[in-house]
């Protein structure tokens, strides 16, 4: 499946679950939905980070630079050093994983466990909104793959 397709579901799932059970986060109306749409597009697009030449993985690999800046920002409190260092941080770590201990494609990636390991590290990161949206995105990608492995 391509990418568009996989983002098109994870958004539309995560929209649609903002939109019956509420968000928290910017509230319950249109921009909670919206949030809900990028975060579960987004997050449709992680399992396939093992491959070099996906265009989900170009997205991405902007898309976390642009993630940590946020997070970055609200993080720090206004502490410009610490939030640098915040910044570089979460952008190295994704790049060092992914450089030099990148899984084979479908491999760790098209995991229940990966798909867990991803919900909790967001709701550490940026919280239970971020969370759910992420799982909920994460595992429509494995549903639509039909490559569903536990470990």
């Amino acid at each position: 499946m391509n990418y568009q397709a996989h983002a098109v579901i994870g958004g539309v799932l995560c929209g649609t679950l903002a939109y019956f059970l509420g968000t928290g986060f910017l509230g319950n109306g249109f921009f909670g939905i919206v949030f809900a749409l990028i975060i579960g597009g987004l997050s449709a697009l992680v399992p396939d980070l093992d491959h070099d030449t996906s265009k989900g993985r170009k997205i991405m690999d902007w898309a976390v630079i642009v993630f940590s800046l946020i997070l970055a920002y609200f993080a720090s409190s206004g502490v410009v050093l610490s939030m640098l260092f915040f910044f570089f941080a979460l952008v190295g770590a994704y790049f060092v994983i992914f450089k030099f201990f990148k899984p084979k494609h479908r491999g760790i990636t098209h995991t229940i466990v990966a798909c867990f390991v991803f919900s909790i590290l967001l709701f550490f990161l940026a919280g239970k909104d971020f969370a759910i949206f992420g799982f909920v995105g994460y595992l429509s990608h494995l549903l639509a793959d039909k490559e569903m492995k536990i470990i």
